[in-house]
């Protein structure tokens, strides 16, 4: 057999396993979607503070 037949088969097989996302993990990432700026510039504020070693609770 081929590497591009063997790899075809690979593909099509792993296209068999992925499952799409039901409608509860879809509305978990579009809210996760609205927090990303937020937790973008925290994260960014965060490595350019000087105390590292400090930790918050986050609250989503």
């Amino acid at each position: 057999m081929n590497k591009d037949k063997e790899l075809e088969e690979v593909i099509a097989r792993a296209h068999k396993l992925i499952k799409p996302l039901t409608e509860e993990q879809r509305e978990f990432v579009r809210k996760m979607e609205k927090h990303l700026p937020d937790l973008e510039k925290r994260l960014k504020e965060r490595r350019e503070s000087p105390d590292l070693n400090t930790l918050e609770e986050v609250e989503i």
